[in-house]
């Protein structure tokens, strides 16, 4: 009994530790899904390529859903996963935004701010974790991530039926308004950081 609660208790954080796992195959995919979109616009082979992006980045975000309900479910919250599970969110999702972005999925002005913001909040996350502050994600960045990662399913399965489409500028942006939604979001939870942070400073 007391091994299955060892190993219960680890499941959440052996979901976040699977999901960082996952961008190692999509390191290698982004490059030569890129190489062949320029050589051959949607080849079958392209096609196939970004399938498997969707596939892994759908996978990745199921099991950041199910790390986080099973975390609540067996009150196994752990600091550990108050911190790593955002950051793997975060790999993952940047990491398919930049490709998305190169591919003129999605507007590279978009990914710029997303990265700059995540960066500013990193530094207001290392603030309050040395002042013991909850680092755990508020409820606007619940909602971004959530947001933002049914902005990139949808975008992608655009891109999938209407690929042809994405070179007019117009309609990139206009499959892209979830994407949008989901950096208002992001821009609204990082002001929340940054202005805790600022807080700590003016009491220090």
């Amino acid at each position: 009994m007391n091994k299955f609660k060892v190993n219960k208790n680890n499941i959440p954080n052996l979901l976040t530790l699977f999901r960082m796992v996952l961008i190692l195959p999509l390191l290698i995919i982004f490059p030569i899904a890129w190489a062949l979109s320029i050589n051959t616009n949607l080849s079958s082979i392209n096609i196939a390529l970004t399938s498997i992006i969707l596939v892994i980045f759908v996978i990745a975000m199921f099991t950041d859903f199910l790390d986080g309900y099973l975390a609540r479910k067996w009150k196994v919250v752990s600091n550990f996963g108050k911190l790593w599970d955002p950051l793997a969110d975060k790999v993952m999702t940047t990491s398919v935004l930049i490709f998305l972005a190169w591919m003129n999925i999605i507007p590279f002005w978009i990914v710029v701010i997303l990265v700059i913001r995540d960066i500013v909040v990193d530094g207001a996350r290392v603030v309050m974790s040395k002042n013991n502050i909850s680092i755990a994600a508020n409820l606007y960045g619940k909602l971004k991530t959530l947001v933002l990662s049914i902005a990139i399913i949808f975008v992608m399965i655009m891109y999938l039926s209407l690929g042809n489409l994405f070179s007019n500028n117009l309609y990139v942006l206009l499959f892209n308004i979830p994407t949008l939604i989901g950096l208002a979001l992001s821009l609204i939870s990082g002001f929340i950081y940054l202005k805790t942070t600022f807080k700590i400073n003016k009491t220090k």
